[in-house]
């Protein structure tokens, strides 16, 4: 008996692109909306920050978009009727401040540049500036170390040590996460330490 052959009809690939991208539209939404908030965010963080991040171009800035500059931070950095820094007291430590770095100096250079240190002191010489390169140099880019410290922490803390204490799992996380730092260590250097520490003979 002869077997009978299923017809079977043939989809184009357009249109089975189509419709995968009709099946995951609202994952696609998702990435978006959330690319364009985080590209919102730099984008606020570059319009606020950029004329610090360049420091060592301030010379080639006019005094009035140094001005402006300066008021869209201290804007930025208020909250109600409180204030981070002072856009007028900015304005006129930078108006010094230019001509003493180099062109192709970082806000890292510059915050050391702007903090004299004696041997059990230290004096802030534009305190704008410092706090302003402080706030720039700590904003994180991205959230992805805070999210690996999480997911560490979730293997760390399963529920074979459920109770384990806090220090301990504050130790433990931080060698999880500085791994790299924690390969290079001399483990007999260690295991010696503790051998000495935890030794009640004594010879």
């Amino acid at each position: 008996m002869a077997r009978r052959t299923v017809w079977k009809p043939r989809i184009p690939r357009q249109l089975i692109a189509l419709l995968n991208l009709i099946n995951h539209y609202p994952i696609l939404r998702a990435a978006v909306k959330s690319f364009s908030e985080r590209f919102n965010q730099f984008k606020m963080y570059s319009d606020n920050f950029s004329f610090l991040y360049n420091i060592g171009e301030l010379q080639k800035i006019t005094n009035d978009d140094l001005m402006k500059s300066c008021l869209d931070l201290q804007n930025y950095l208020s909250d109600g009727e409180l204030y981070d820094i002072v856009a007028s007291e900015l304005y006129e430590e930078l108006l010094v401040f230019r001509h003493t770095m180099k062109e192709d100096s970082t806000p890292i250079e510059a915050l050391k540049h702007s903090v004299f240190k004696n041997n059990s002191w230290c004096f802030y010489i534009f305190p704008n500036i410092v706090i302003s390169l402080r706030i720039l140099l700590t904003i994180p880019i991205t959230s992805a170390s805070a999210e690996r410290s999480f997911s560490k922490l979730k293997i760390i803390k399963n529920y074979l040590r459920n109770t384990i204490s806090q220090k301990r799992l504050t130790e433990l996380a931080t060698i999880a996460i500085e791994n790299e730092t924690a390969n290079t260590l001399n483990f007999m250097d260690v295991i010696e330490l503790f051998a000495s520490k935890k030794s009640r003979k004594k010879f």
